[in-house]
């Protein structure tokens, strides 16, 4: 099955290209709730339901797809296998601070935090370097709640700023919280003047604005001496860098010492460490080409012992071998590449394609169990598509229009914003040509529903063949001593589930 661009499905007549007859018609005899039906029962494989619904060609399909996937080919570790023992064992007396962030949120920090803090124990670890570490939520949890050294590392100012902030505000209420319960045993939300659902509405928002969360306290007016003027504060140490294939270890801890020694170098930890310390590698949803430049950087580094990273944002990786119509020459660094890593793939000069990857950013899970894809947006595209191949003369796939249609009054208006925002307003059409078109096409809806349902079927399959390259490429390393691949989160909450876990030889 190509991996089209789907507001080409008119211009590029993609169902009759890419589907056979018998998938066609078996696709348009069964509603999306019966498809979806056929991914999520647990017997949908059983011949009495292949006969019942009397869709052979697509049940083969699904089953095919479904084989290929992290959870049925049986290359996923169980967590016991690389924490010996329930990690809810090792998780301090320190409340959850389950207001401070959403759900989601709380969900991937907390169980990867226990993980990772499992891990460092096992192997004595006491440093972690935190890739991608944005706003602070997981550095922050690592040091707070665990007492480990954790130096966060984002490639935005912006964000370390409001690391530097959450981090100060984050203690501040943990403190409380045990006092309170010293006295009481027992904590209240409502006790920090946070509303319940709040989020990030609790003026996390750095150093220009932190003394209007903490007007009592003297706070410091730089990051750096934010970060050591609290007790215990200082074991979280954000810095701003970015991360690239030659990036070094030594000059990323350089930098962070080189912003608090000329405070109070004494009392932060991060001082002390020294070149042969061990040292834990993770990644909490790194975006795109950080979560290879990641491994890289492990496969480099002798000091850093143990990895842990999940990624996302596969659409952003940039491969080796496919060339993006869109790039200009000279965008791409080859040393910068982030797919394929293994030399089993290289050695094929294996490509993907850019819309192969994002389907493989989609929430499977999520759509299966809701049963349903928003199709109407992707109506709305492909009709536009050929409105602009038609008046153009050209079907180039290089027009996006981001999600306009939540913000239009029917499809007329889509159209028009969409002109405005591609900068094709000259084109002369009328609203009545317009909606001759849509009235054209949306007999063919059904279609574009089908198609979109079967293809989400495949983004499951990609995801496993980026996950086990680079799983693959942990392998090929000798200095690695074993690597998994195991399910962290629960897919309905967080859908990159999917932990990348490499431990080193003990010499």
């Amino acid at each position: 099955m190509k991996f089209v661009d789907k507001k080409d499905f008119f211009s590029d007549d993609i169902w009759s290209r890419t589907l056979n007859p018998e998938i066609q018609d078996e696709l348009l005899s069964i509603n999306e709730k019966e498809f979806f039906q056929l991914i999520v029962d647990n017997d949908v494989f059983k011949q009495q339901q292949q006969v019942k619904r009397n869709v052979p060609h697509l049940t083969r399909f699904i089953k095919q797809s479904c084989h290929y996937t992290l959870p049925n080919l049986g290359v996923c570790s169980a967590l016991e296998d690389i924490s010996g023992n329930s990690l809810k064992s090792v998780v301090t007396s320190f409340h959850d601070p389950k207001f401070l962030i959403s759900n989601k949120k709380n969900h991937e920090v907390e169980k990867m935090s226990e993980i990772i803090s499992h891990v460092a124990n096992q192997c004595d670890i006491k440093m972690v370097i935190d890739l991608g570490s944005g706003k602070g939520y997981l550095s922050s949890y690592l040091a707070l709640n665990f007492g480990l050294i954790v130096l966060g590392i984002d490639a935005s100012s912006s964000n370390t700023t409001l690391a530097c902030g959450r981090n100060f505000r984050l203690y501040e209420l943990l403190k409380k919280q045990q006092q309170k319960q010293s006295v009481s045993g027992t904590i209240c939300v409502h006790d920090f003047n946070l509303v319940s659902g709040e989020k990030e509405k609790i003026h996390f928002c750095g150093k220009e604005n932190i003394s209007n969360c903490c007007p009592s306290k003297n706070i410091p007016n730089s990051s750096s001496e934010l970060l050591i003027n609290a007790e215990g504060f200082g074991r979280f140490v954000p810095i701003t860098a970015s991360i690239k294939t030659d990036t070094v270890l030594e000059d990323l801890i350089s930098q962070a010492k080189h912003e608090i020694e000329h405070q109070l170098p004494t009392e932060n930890p991060l001082v002390n460490i020294i070149d042969t310390d061990p040292i834990l590698l993770c990644g909490l949803h790194t975006c795109g080409n950080l979560a290879a430049a990641e491994l890289k950087l492990f496969s480099r580094s002798q000091q850093i012992k143990v990895l842990l990273n999940i990624s996302c944002c596969y659409h952003l990786l940039e491969e080796e071998f496919w060339k993006n119509t869109f790039d200009k020459e000279g965008d791409k660094d080859p040393m910068d590449v982030g797919f394929p890593l293994s030399s089993v793939l290289r050695q094929k000069k294996f490509s993907l394609s850019r819309n192969a990857r994002m389907l493989a950013c989609q929430a499977f899970e999520r759509i299966s169990q809701k049963g349903e894809i928003p199709t109407k947006s992707q109506f709305y595209r492909a009709v536009l598509q050929v409105i602009i191949r038609d008046k153009c003369g050209t079907s180039r796939s290089d027009y996006r229009v981001g999600r306009l249609m939540a913000k239009c009054n029917g499809f007329v208006d889509y159209v028009r914003q969409s002109l405005k925002k591609l900068k094709l307003t000259h084109l002369q059409i009328t609203d009545e040509e317009i909606l001759n078109y849509l009235k054209q096409y949306e007999p063919e809806e059904d279609k574009v529903r089908a198609f979109l349902q079967l293809r989400l079927c495949l983004a499951p399959c990609i995801e496993a063949l980026i996950l086990l390259d680079r799983l693959m490429f942990l392998y090929e390393m000798t200095s690695v001593e074993k690597a998994h691949l195991v399910q962290l989160f629960n897919p309905l909450t967080s859908p990159r589930c999917y932990a990348l876990v490499a431990f080193k030889n003990a010499a």
